[in-house]
């Protein structure tokens, strides 16, 4: 019986096999795992919680079949810049199409590029995505007073250290919703 990998095995794994980078944009420096697979491109957005990283498993199962590109934002605080920056990715990536895939915010992130730029989206899928952040504003990271009060570097470094001290990377998704951010 093969002994479980840890979490932190499993992302020298996934550095080890994809290599990360970091593609810098008008909207700041996005952290990138790809496959570079051949075929259309599809971007995974993670929630606020997780970096690109945290689609380990995905990356590791289908990363051969398809391109699959996994993404950890900048330090940027608006929805709107972050959809800008993800299209000035694609071109990055000379792909003028991509199919987003978005967890939590990644979601709402993807339906603000379909909506701004809709000729540059295949197809969306949203996972544990809202439309509106009015349920979820009272948490540090989606109130706009802390957010305006707070260096982007910060917020950004804030979020990082949140990730970093998280044990279970493929726990994250389902505890994303019920952990309280802060």
């Amino acid at each position: 019986m093969n002994k479980p990998s840890s979490p932190a095995a499993d992302l020298a794994t996934l550095r080890g096999r994809f290599g990360t980078r970091e593609i810098t944009t008008d909207h700041g420096s996005w952290g990138v795992v790809d496959t570079a697979s051949a075929g259309s491109v599809v971007l995974l957005l993670p929630g606020v919680q997780g970096g690109g990283e945290i689609f380990y498993k995905v990356l590791f199962r289908l990363g051969g079949q398809h391109r699959l590109v996994a993404l950890t934002y900048p330090p940027v605080d608006t929805v709107v810049g972050l959809a800008r920056g993800l299209v000035q990715v694609l071109d990055v990536l000379k792909h003028d199409r991509a199919d987003l895939i978005g967890s939590s915010l990644g979601g709402l992130v993807a339906q603000f590029v379909a909506a701004e730029s809709p000729e540059r989206v295949r197809a969306v899928l949203l996972g544990n995505s809202f439309v509106d952040i009015g349920a979820i504003r009272h948490l540090p990271a989606f109130d706009s007073d802390v957010i305006a009060a707070t260096a982007p570097v910060l917020l950004h470094q804030q979020r990082m250290n949140r990730i970093r001290t998280i044990e279970d990377y493929s726990a994250t998704i389902v505890m994303s919703g019920a952990r309280q951010l802060g």
